[in-house]
């Protein structure tokens, strides 16, 4: 019994090694095609009717520019890709780049119009034809240009924290020589608190309303306030 079961998985094994060839042979349904395009022809391209609007046609499988034929000598090299032009991905309404950056002309955030006015109390107002994102940065630019100090700034609240006081010392610097050895920095804080002003931003319409204060109660005196206007206004260009 036990040969017979022997003899009967030989002869299924040599059935199955010499009778497969039809389904993974050279000539079988699954055969291996890695290599047909070794043997691949072109053909003509598809002709579609003259009335027929359509994408032109591509290849989908192309036959390869350099083929390794078996009779090549030496080590076949695969061919590089084309380079990539750069230009092909720009649309064709791009703009061209100027040389000089929105940063070095200044007019990135400069207002459309600037004008010195007064409100119904007689108070110097600077009037901006601008959004706030750009009067902000505008106002800012120009008190830098200005040799103003700014200590501190609040954007949502639209003030800039400036100190007027003459020869003020920045937060980053030492005091001076005879100021630390007449030792009179009491002295100096108070006239350098003297001179502390708020510079306010305020949307009005199309619009921002730049004013001059010297707490959030009071406003700055008039010759003031028109004297830090004007500087702002000098350097808005």
């Amino acid at each position: 019994m036990k040969q017979l079961a022997g003899l009967s998985a030989l002869a299924l094994i040599i059935a199955a090694s010499s009778g497969c060839g039809w389904i993974w042979g050279d000539n079988g349904y699954f055969r291996d095609r890695g290599s047909d395009y070794l043997t691949a022809r072109e053909t003509a391209p598809m002709q579609l009717p003259p009335d027929v609007q359509a994408r032109r046609l591509e290849p989908l499988l192309p036959v390869p520019a350099a083929v390794s034929a078996s009779t090549a000598e030496g080590k076949f090299e695969v061919p590089r890709p084309q380079a990539l032009n750069a230009a092909a991905l720009r649309g064709d309404d791009a703009a061209q780049g100027g040389s000089v950056s929105l940063l070095a002309d200044r007019s990135y955030d400069a207002p459309d119009r600037v004008s010195l006015t007064t409100d119904g109390s007689g108070n110097p107002l600077l009037s901006l034809a601008s959004d706030f994102d750009r009067a902000w940065s505008a106002v800012g630019r120009a008190l830098q240009d200005g040799d103003v100090r700014v200590d501190d700034m609040n954007r949502s609240l639209g003030i800039y924290y400036i100190n007027l006081a003459e020869g003020a010392e920045k937060p980053d610097e030492e005091p001076g020589f005879f100021a630390r050895l007449l030792g009179d920095d009491d002295a100096a804080e108070d006239e350098a608190s003297g001179e502390r002003y708020q510079v306010r931003l305020t949307t009005v319409g199309d619009s921002v309303q730049v004013s001059v204060e010297k707490s959030l109660e009071s406003v700055a005196p008039s010759d003031v306030a028109r004297r830090v206007l004007e500087l702002i206004q000098e350097h808005l260009g």
